[in-house]
């Protein structure tokens, strides 16, 4: 009955210790993120619709000069109420960037006064995201 009870017993940490070698170690499970190029992020954010909205921390704080009174602080873009934006004609408008850490804005203006967009974009954890969105059309 001895003899039953350690084959038993036996069998079972045998069955146990080879689970365990199998299961990966959480140290050597660690995966690298790497950062998402913004140039590829940028043509695909503006070509397709989906992406867009995937990629917009909503609600998404910023300005509509459209629905906006002087006396309003803030105003934030909903998904439902999201139009997609497509490239602009940098014959038509100019455009600027500025690179700081984590960060990218975009300012979009024309040559006739009256057309300002700003985009802020932020890589959050190696993919890059719409933060703020403003549209100051005067």
């Amino acid at each position: 009955m001895k003899k039953l009870i350690y084959i038993a017993l036996f069998s079972i940490s045998v069955f146990f210790s080879c689970q365990t070698k199998n299961k990966p170690k959480r140290l050597n499970n660690v995966v690298k993120l790497e950062k998402e190029q913004f140039s590829s992020f940028y043509q695909k954010f503006y070509n397709d619709s989906l992406f867009q909205i995937s990629r917009i921390k909503f609600p998404l704080p910023g300005i509509n000069s459209d629905d906006m009174d002087v006396r309003d602080t803030a105003y934030y873009w909903t998904r439902d109420k999201w139009l997609m934006n497509h490239l602009v004609d940098t014959t038509v408008f100019q455009r600027k960037v500025a690179v700081s850490n984590n960060t990218i804005t975009e300012v979009i203006t024309s040559s006739d006064p009256g057309v300002v967009i700003k985009s802020k974009f932020e890589n959050i954890k190696g993919k890059w995201f719409l933060v703020r969105y403003e549209d100051a059309n005067l």
